[in-house]
């Protein structure tokens, strides 16, 4: 938006003229706070090259929130250092960021999506008021944009499966999100994940939707298809959100599909779901095979398999310490009641990275002269 600024400043003969350039003056100043406002950091700032090529996007949303301190906030206790890389419909702009433990695995946001009321309700916000929650929406219909956007990860070890070979250990995908379309999108399945570890691929996985509803995980370890499953059911609809758990054991090469609508419940209902063979060998992974990037809503780098939906989260739990990467169906149910975490947790009582909140069972915190001795800052 600009402005004429010689069309505001104050006429020195006009009473009239006066009063309106000065309305002018108030509304221009009122419309440059508000889009300042809705700056998020740098997110939505973008420089091309040298020439400056620059482009600003703002995104209407606007909310307060604020935590009440009426409760005790548990921060997750999850067994070791286990979730590499999480993903979550937050921003928009050039890049989405990793709200993992490890925070070096930010998301590159690939096309114009927009910023969306996510409708659930998270839990971390005690405000009445405002957006519970945000979603990404990609690939919107007669957009610009359509069939172009998606998210990617640069490849790294920490989000490859190459090294999960020992047995009792494997790896755990939780994703959640909803779909507006099944129809395949450039002769392929609508693709909810994929990433490969190398240019055969000797190690890969992938996540889809067929057009009837129903989900497909497929996992190749070692050159071998080892994973290659169908819900028996339709499960995805075009209406619900769904929670999403797909989780891989090296030993005996056992895989699960956990699902759940995020319809507000306070228990929603998990369904460990009743998996078939598909059969017909390996699946179409990607046209480039050369990029070994995470690829989420779109087959991979070259290929199409675009989905039209709303993106909430991805993030991946991996063997670390005492953690064997297999997330149980008990932690499944704890995720899906509290939103956040796989940690034994009420609803809105997770304290998750970039918000945190203090809670003493005695009262607020206070001292007297009975806390300090001579020496209580000596070092």
């Amino acid at each position: 938006m600009s402005f004429d600024f010689k069309t505001i400043k104050h006429p020195s003969n006009d009473p009239i003229m006066q009063f309106i350039a000065a309305m002018q003056q108030q509304n221009a100043l009122k419309v440059a706070r508000d889009q300042v406002d809705q700056l998020d950091d740098t997110e939505d700032i973008f420089s091309d090259s040298q020439q400056t090529e620059t482009k600003v996007s703002f995104q209407t949303m606007n909310t307060q929130h604020k935590f009440r301190f009426n409760k005790p906030y548990y921060a997750p206790v999850d067994p070791g250092l286990i979730v590499p890389c999480w993903l979550r419909g937050y921003n928009v702009g050039n890049e989405m960021r990793d709200f993992s433990m490890l925070q070096k695995h930010p998301g590159i946001i690939k096309g114009e999506p927009i910023l969306v009321d996510g409708v659930m309700d998270l839990g971390i916000f005690d405000e009445a008021t405002g957006f519970k929650s945000t979603a990404i929406k990609v690939n919107r219909p007669l957009s610009p944009e359509e069939n172009g956007e998606s998210f990617h990860v640069i490849d790294h070890t920490d989000i490859q499966i190459a090294a999960i070979t020992t047995a009792g250990q494997g790896f755990s995908i939780f994703m959640r999100f909803k779909m507006y379309s099944f129809a395949q999108q450039g002769s392929l399945d609508r693709t909810l994940c994929t990433k490969i570890d190398d240019s055969t691929p000797t190690n890969a996985y992938q996540i889809r939707v067929t057009n009837s509803g129903r989900l497909r995980f497929y996992v190749k370890k070692g050159g071998s298809l080892v994973v290659d499953k169908e819900t028996t059911n339709v499960v995805i609809n075009t209406t619900d959100i769904f929670g999403l758990f797909v989780t891989y054991a090296v030993t005996g090469n056992v895989a699960h599909i956990y699902t759940w609508k995020e319809d507000g419940t306070p228990t929603p209902t998990v369904t460990d779901q009743a998996l078939t063979t598909i059969g017909g060998g390996d699946p179409t992974w990607q046209a480039d095979l050369t990029n070994h990037d995470l690829w989420v809503f779109k087959r991979g780098a070259g290929s199409a398999g675009y989905v039209y939906g709303d993106f909430y989260d991805w993030e991946m739990y991996r063997p670390q310490g005492s953690f064997t990467g297999i997330v149980s169906s008990t932690q499944v149910g704890y995720r899906s009641v509290n939103k956040m975490s796989i940690s034994n947790i009420p609803f809105g009582q997770v304290c998750i990275a970039n918000h945190w909140a203090t809670f003493s069972l005695l009262g607020p915190a206070s001292f007297t002269a009975a806390s300090f001795t001579g020496t209580s800052f000596n070092i």
